[in-house]
C-alpha cells in the first residue's frame, strides 16, 4: 500500500484495479481476528502468566499497525491495535502481564506523540481545546456539532439540513454521516440509529458466550469488538468526545470495502453460529 497504492487526501490507503479499488486495512482487521483466535486456540498448553504467549500475537498486531500507520491513516492503526489487544486479554493470560503491558503502553505516550504528524497533533490539541482555532483546525467539528443541536427532537427532514446541503461540514457521506443523519432525522432518528447498533453489539457478544470452542468464542468476540469500536468512535467523534479520526460509521457510511468487511464479519458469525445448532 505505502510504495504502490493511489494518493488521495494525502495518504496511500487504496488499491486501484482499473473498475474499483480496495482498502486493504479494513479487510486486515478481520484477518487479524482470525489470525490471533487460531494462535490462542492451539497454545492452550502454554501457561496463562509465559509472557511467551503474548509475543507472536503482538508481533501479528505490529505489522500491520506500522504499515497502516505509515500510509497515514492513525485512526485505523489504533482502532486495529486496541481490538487486538482486546483479543489478547480476553484469551486467558495473567493479570500481571495485562498490566505491565499497559505500563508499557503508557510509557511510549511521549514517544508516540513526537511521531505524530502535525496535522495529527492539531486535531488531538483541538480536541483538547476546540475554541483554540474555530476557523482553522476546529472549524469542522464546530460545524459539526452545529447539525447535530440543530436537528432537534425530529430533524429537519431528509435533504433539509442546511450544513449538509450547503457543504458546511466535509466528509458527509463516510466520517460525518451521523452529523447529516443527525440533523435531517433528529434525536429519535439517532437514537434509532444507536439502538440499531447496540443490538448488533450485544448480539455478537451472546453469540461468542455461546460458541462451542475457544477459537469460536475468540473470534466472534474479536470481530464484535471491531465493528463496536468504529461505531462508538465514530459517533464520538461527531460531537466532539474524542479527536477527529478518519473511521467510518459501519454500515451507514459509504465506502465499499468497509461495507465488505462488516458483511464478511457478520457471515462469519453466522456462520458459526449455524455450525453451532447443528450439533
Amino acid at each position: 500500500m505505502v510504495f504502490f497504492g493511489i494518493e488521495s487526501a494525502g495518504s496511500k490507503r487504496w488499491i486501484s484495479f482499473n473498475f474499483f479499488s480496495i482498502q486493504p486495512s479494513e479487510f486486515a482487521k478481520v484477518f487479524l481476528v482470525l489470525a490471533i483466535s487460531k494462535y490462542y486456540s492451539e497454545v492452550t498448553y502454554i501457561k496463562n502468566n509465559s509472557i511467551i504467549k503474548i509475543i507472536f500475537p503482538i508481533f501479528l498486531i505490529l505489522v500491520p499497525f506500522f504499515l497502516i500507520v505509515n500510509q497515514p491513516d492513525l485512526g485505523t492503526s489504533l482502532l486495529l491495535v486496541a481490538n487486538g489487544l482486546s483479543i489478547i486479554i480476553v484469551s486467558g493470560i495473567s493479570v500481571w502481564l495485562i498490566a505491565i503491558g499497559f505500563i508499557i503502553l503508557i510509557s511510549l505516550i511521549p514517544i508516540t506523540w513526537n511521531l505524530l504528524h502535525n496535522y495529527q497533533q492539531n486535531r488531538i490539541l483541538t480536541f483538547l481545546n476546540p475554541e483554540s482555532d474555530p476557523l482553522g483546525s476546529g472549524y469542522h467539528i464546530a460545524q459539526s456539532k452545529i447539525a447535530v443541536g440543530s436537528g432537534g427532537f425530529t430533524g429537519k427532514g431528509y435533504m433539509k439540513g442546511s450544513q449538509s446541503q450547503l457543504e458546511f461540514i466535509p466528509e458527509i457521506h463516510t466520517d460525518f454521516v451521523f452529523s447529516i443523519f443527525s440533523e435531517e432525522f433528529g434525536f429519535l432518528g439517532s437514537l434509532i440509529i444507536i439502538l440499531l447498533h447496540l443490538y448488533l453489539f450485544f448480539y455478537g457478544m451472546k453469540s461468542s458466550f455461546y460458541a462451542n470452542n475457544d477459537f469460536d468464542k475468540l473470534v466472534i468476540f474479536g470481530l464484535t469488538i471491531n465493528y463496536f469500536l468504529y461505531f462508538i468512535i465514530n459517533v464520538s467523534m461527531v460531537i466532539g468526545l474524542v479527536p477527529v479520526v478518519g473511521v467510518p460509521l459501519p454500515i451507514i457510511s459509504y465506502g465499499g470495502s468497509s461495507m465488505l468487511a462488516v458483511i464478511i464479519s457478520f457471515a462469519i458469525i453466522q456462520k458459526i453460529n449455524i455450525n453451532r445448532k447443528t450439533y
